[in-house]
């Protein structure tokens, strides 16, 4: 599969495409190779759009939403996540002396991928995704609030299990989790924090459907 993805991180700024564009970037290349029967192997059947979820993150309250294409071994999306707050239990995976610190709001992008060991896309897999993220500070005093954008990577391996029939999923993963941001101290609300560094293990889990984008002839 064709694909090309460019993150632009500098020093100051973390660059988060906008929901139509990463929807296009995921979607142009394979809708390219699907007007083409003459790549050897090729075949329409095996495209899947699949649209899923992610439960571990209810717990924060967060709602999530994800949407992406399959072909051969290989899944490729994203996951959007929408939360209107940041309890310590959360907190504390990301940042370092920020206890006394509001967040009010939580925005995320997830481009995920995986890579499965079968053709038919269950059992065991490899998976990866860089989650962009902003964490809006606010001060409960004066309301002044703040915007701190990060950027973490992940590694995990998973199981595809189809509890019912061929359609609906569940990926269960275990990996580690790292954050590549700046370690200076944030300063806000008369606190300094940091963001957290070093490597995390945990637990990742998908909940979804998929189903084929072109019909059998």
């Amino acid at each position: 599969m064709l694909f090309c993805a460019v993150i632009l991180i500098n020093q100051n700024t973390t660059t988060i495409f906008s929901m139509k564009k990463i929807i296009f970037l995921l979607l142009f290349p394979i809708w390219l190779q699907a007007q083409s029967d003459t790549l050897k192997g090729f075949n329409k059947q095996d495209f899947n759009i699949y649209v899923d979820i992610a439960p571990l993150f209810f717990a924060a309250p967060a709602f999530t939403a994800g949407v992406g294409v399959e072909y051969n071994r290989f899944q490729l999306g994203v996951l959007f996540i929408r939360g209107k707050s940041l309890p310590n239990s959360f907190k504390n995976l990301v940042f370092t002396g920020a206890d006394k610190v509001d967040f009010n709001q939580v925005r995320s992008e997830e481009v995920v991928f995986k890579a499965f060991l079968k053709k038919s896309r269950k059992g065991f897999y490899l998976g990866g995704l860089a989650n962009f993220t902003e964490y809006r500070a606010v001060n409960k005093l004066n309301n002044e609030t703040k915007t701190i954008p990060g950027l973490n990577l992940d590694a995990f391996v998973g199981y595809r299990w189809f509890p019912f029939k061929k359609y609906f999923y569940i990926d269960p993963a275990l990996g580690f989790t790292t954050n590549v941001n700046k370690k200076d101290p944030i300063s806000f609300a008369n606190e300094k924090f940091t963001f957290k560094s070093g490597l995390g293990l945990g637990p990742f889990l998908f909940v979804g459907a998929r189903f084929p984008i072109f019909r059998k002839k």
